[in-house]
């Protein structure tokens, strides 16, 4: 898990931010939206970035994962 805590922190600040909150607080993209000012479809666009550099990198962490043993 630390891995992936890892991957996830080297998303850029706000992008981070939104991700952390819809999938680990459950919040709604539009509630994301309103408590950071931001317009639903700029939330939409970080989340979509998020998800995408997380497909990318998720599977070298688990790679090194594996490599450590």
């Amino acid at each position: 898990m630390q891995k992936v805590q890892n991957v996830i922190r080297q998303l850029p600040e706000q992008r981070q931010r939104i991700f952390r909150m819809s999938r680990f607080e459950g919040l709604k993209y539009r509630e994301i939206a309103a408590v950071l000012g931001l317009s639903i479809k700029t939330v939409e666009a970080q989340m979509g970035k998020a998800l995408q550099f997380l497909r990318e990198q998720l599977p070298l962490a688990v790679s090194s994962i594996e490599g450590d043993g």
